[in-house]
């Protein structure tokens, strides 16, 4: 699996719509890279985004849709788009704001290849879709993928069993 890029609207303190893309320059032309900056930049809320796109779920909150959404926002969402071999995905999450409720959240899964099809549309489905397609579902996602927010100390802390089997 290789993410693509991201777009989100709205998740934490990013009001409005953001776009990064990995398969252009400047990132692109690097092989790794990292995501840093002082606390309170936004590291986690981009990290956010990326999980939510996959899996309607984040590290941080137990119900994302209630947390997340800044204060007179009427939606957010967030969307990975992401490669599997030959194959390209667009994993979407998305929740609407009503008159202090929520509408939602939805998820959809679409195959990019040629043109956009459905291929799920309900979040139990998405999720399980992703984690066939990638083979990652989301525990494994977050401590292979994603070391979130004060996991690294357990990572340092854990056994060398747990270590390896987190790496």
């Amino acid at each position: 699996m290789k993410i693509v890029g991201i777009e989100f609207k709205n998740i934490n303190s990013f009001a409005g719509k953001w776009d990064v893309h990995f398969d252009r320059p400047p990132l692109s032309d690097s092989g790794l890279f990292a995501v840093v900056g002082p606390n309170g930049s936004g590291k986690s809320s981009i990290l956010d985004a990326i999980t939510l796109g996959l899996y309607g779920e984040t590290p941080r909150h137990k119900n994302p849709e209630e947390r997340i959404i800044p204060w007179q926002a009427d939606e957010s969402y967030a969307a990975v788009t992401f490669s599997v071999g030959e194959n390209r995905y667009r994993s979407e999450w998305r929740v609407k704001c009503r008159a202090d409720s929520l509408e939602g959240p939805e998820m959809r899964l679409l195959e990019l290849n040629g043109g956009e099809s459905v291929l799920e549309d309900r979040i139990i489905r998405v999720r399980s879709r992703v984690a066939e397609l990638t083979g990652l579902d989301f525990k494994r996602f977050c401590r292979s993928i994603l070391l979130a927010q004060g996991e690294f100390a357990a990572f340092l802390a854990a056994l060398e069993s747990e270590r390896s089997e987190i790496l």
